[in-house]
């Protein structure tokens, strides 16, 4: 036996108020309508729900159970109505995610069949772009969030409340075994990603830098390096392969810039004919953070943010000799 709700809440009202003539003025129907709703509802139920006193109506047996029937209906209502929604939320939900040519290989690799596994109703979306145009999609809504690289003279810049920072190292200058640069090193059977060979800015003076494209990260700091220190003779030729960057620097057309993490998972792990560097500038600390559109990011957005730190961290465990420098936020 199924009831509208406008039966319920008649009902309802006439138990609440004990009263038919307050329970009509609270539902906004005349008496005599709401008396004659009530004797139907007794005659479909098959016996009275309320006895009649001086003052008041006083639920019978079978009104209290006709009561207890209407709340259950509602909470069972209420709970599949937020179900429903959810569901619905689910099916349309894209999460739009930018990252750099380098990093992207990480998240589709390590974090996005994850994600997937734990929200199948939520489709990712990766958009590939330099750091520049990243930032610049972020604050103009085309991304709900981005990896993105930082150097160190950038932390006091950056918003607190909606980054999240993964890992931090120092960035490694490598170069072929043969390059001028290679005659600095005092121990070369030491020198390696764990044990680089501090360098100078002033000894990369007419010296050549492999770097990416303009807008990518490592762009823009190299060209900031040599504004900070002016220093002479330095030129640049770009690469947008990172594996074509480091065949580059191995036979030495020039030094090439990048975090013993990315060394450690590319090809120059591989190679014997590379030759570390380090130098001690903020400019060459490598900061990989999470930056949100929002202050106030979603939980599928922390939960995707939870994973790359995950998968960043447990690739980070072959270069365990780099302290993890970075603030950390959870």
């Amino acid at each position: 036996m199924l009831f509208d709700e406008r039966t319920m809440q008649y009902f309802q009202a006439i138990a609440n108020e004990r009263n038919i003539s307050r329970a009509a003025e609270k539902l906004y129907i005349s008496q005599p309508s709401l008396s004659r709703f009530l004797s139907r509802l007794e005659q479909r139920l098959g016996g009275e729900l309320f006895q009649r006193q001086t003052d008041r109506l006083v639920p019978t047996a079978l009104g209290e159970c006709f009561l207890s029937y209407i709340q259950e209906a509602q909470r069972l209502n209420s709970r599949y109505e937020q179900r429903f929604a959810a569901l619905l939320s689910q099916r349309e939900q894209t999460l739009r995610i930018g990252a750099g040519s380098i990093t992207s290989p990480f998240l589709t690799r390590g974090v996005f069949p994850k994600f997937q596994r734990e929200y199948p109703h939520i489709h990712l979306q990766l958009v590939e772009d330099v750091h520049v145009n990243l930032v610049q999609k972020l604050d103009h809504g085309q991304v709900d969030l981005a990896l993105l690289v930082y150097n160190g003279e950038e932390l006091s810049q950056l918003e607190r409340d909606n980054v999240d920072f993964i890992i931090s190292q120092p960035r490694l200058l490598l170069a072929g075994r043969q390059h001028p640069l290679a005659m600095l090193i005092q121990d070369p059977a030491e020198n390696s990603v764990f044990s680089p060979q501090p360098l100078r800015e002033e000894q990369l003076e007419n010296h050549t830098i492999i770097t990416g494209v303009p807008g990518q990260r490592i762009w823009e700091d190299t060209r900031s390096l040599q504004r900070k220190y002016a220093i002479k003779g330095l030129q640049f030729i770009s690469s947008q392969s990172l594996d074509t960057s480091i065949a580059m620097a191995a036979c030495g057309m020039g030094v090439f810039t990048l975090s013993p993490f990315y060394i450690i998972n590319s090809q120059a792990a591989q190679r014997d004919d590379l030759v570390y560097f380090m130098l001690d500038d903020p400019l060459f600390q490598w900061i990989l953070a999470v930056r949100y559109r929002s202050k106030n990011p979603s939980e599928p957005e922390k939960r995707i943010t939870a994973l790359i730190r995950e998968t960043f961290r447990m690739d980070e465990g072959a270069v365990h000799s780099w302290p993890n420098l970075g603030p950390q936020t959870n």
